[in-house]
């Protein structure tokens, strides 16, 4: 049993150690990026041009592309969740390692707090739990809610996940010394929560494209930031 444990631990780090180097972390956010925007730009020009009832951002939901209602085709924007969820994992883990990375010098041991790493650590649950709604959005579908009206419950997963994984990471950012900008932290800490606050009580359909808008502007940044430091 125990050798089988070791083992499982093993090839565990192993995938880890794979999913965050540097080569897969640039094709993973390449593809994620690109993918759902251009997921989301294709299910919105089809819906507007050929929905039943036509689309706007400023009348209807994000989920409004993905039910045969509003357009003829909600496999995009369902793709473009399913697709994207995943392959932003290796994203999550690469940031998660670059906040936390393990010190080298005795200096920098006693400037690696215990808060840092409950941040960390926190900011990284909020992200699976953000790739999970992302999934489950487009798992179920607003035509395949259930009774359970799933689709909804995974539309509060997503957005609360990546908020707080913004507020956690963000607060490392702006609290320690990373390799990311401070400006970044900042406004990952300060600016995604608002438009969510404000939807919570308003239920506006473009306070959530705002909210969505608000969670793409800091991923995007800080993907642009992993990218420089590749090349």
């Amino acid at each position: 049993m125990k050798n089988i444990l070791n083992s499982l631990r093993l090839t565990k780090n192993r995938i880890y150690e794979f999913l965050i180097t540097p080569k897969i972390v640039k094709i993973s956010m390449i593809f994620s990026l690109i993918n759902f925007i251009s997921c989301v730009c294709t299910g919105i020009a089809i819906a507007s041009l050929f929905g039943p009832v036509g689309y706007s951002i400023m009348d209807n939901y994000i989920s409004d592309l993905g039910s045969l209602r509003y357009t003829p085709l909600p496999i995009f924007l369902d793709y473009g969740a399913m697709s994207s969820s995943i392959t932003m994992l290796p994203f999550g883990f690469y940031l998660e390692n670059i906040l936390n990375r393990v010190p080298r010098t005795m200096n920098d041991v006693k400037e690696l707090k215990r808060n840092r790493i409950r941040l960390s650590n926190l900011g990284m649950l909020s992200f699976l739990m953000g790739v999970v709604g992302f999934f489950g959005i487009g798992l179920f579908s607003e035509d395949r809610t259930t009774s359970l009206n799933l689709h909804y419950f995974f539309s509060v997963v997503v957005f609360s996940g990546f908020i707080f994984a913004g507020i956690f990471f963000g607060l490392v950012i702006v609290l320690y010394t990373t390799t990311i900008p401070k400006v970044i932290g900042i406004y990952m800490t300060c600016i995604p929560i608002i438009p969510g606050i404000i939807f919570v009580f308003t239920r506006a359909p473009l306070m959530e494209w705002f909210m969505f808008f608000s969670l793409l502007i800091w991923i995007s940044a800080i993907m642009i930031t992993f990218f420089r430091t590749f090349n």
